[in-house]
């Protein structure tokens, strides 16, 4: 199974060549899983993993935003839904990148204080804007 687990790996890094906090938490969690996927092989041959992997759905949109020089700027956001199994999405977490919110699930730190924390454990979207803006207007 550790062949397995390693070519999963492989073809993810080849995949999602820029985003090393993707590939860590896919290998820590595929490795985790190492002993489950030899009690139960029907977990391969369905790849369950590959579809943990990919988004069921991406949405991408602009976000206009002035900055406090009075600079109108433009970034492109992403709207990343995981998974679904448990219902419909419900609502949207903290603003990160898509290469830490795929497995962060559960860590504390990636949750909005708004949000249940059930609902980021089971497959919530995550949103995450292309740039995070440093010089943010105070006027609205």
């Amino acid at each position: 199974m550790t062949e397995y687990v390693t070519e999963l790996i492989a073809r993810v890094k080849t995949k999602n060549p820029a985003e090393p906090e993707f590939h860590q938490a896919v290998q820590e969690v595929a490795e985790s899983l190492t002993l489950v996927l030899e009690r139960h092989p029907e977990y391969v041959k369905a790849k369950i993993l590959e579809r943990m992997i990919e988004p069921e759905r991406v949405i991408m949109f602009r976000v206009p935003w002035q900055d406090d020089k009075g600079e109108i700027r433009i970034n492109r956001g992403f709207r990343i839904n995981m998974n679904s199994a448990i219902g419909p999405y419900k609502g949207d977490c903290v603003s990160i990148p898509r290469s830490i919110s795929a497995f962060s699930n559960s860590s504390p730190s990636s949750r909005s204080s708004r949000m249940p924390s059930r609902l980021c454990r089971m497959g919530a979207a995550r949103a995450a804007p292309t740039s995070i803006p440093r010089a943010r207007a105070t006027t609205k």
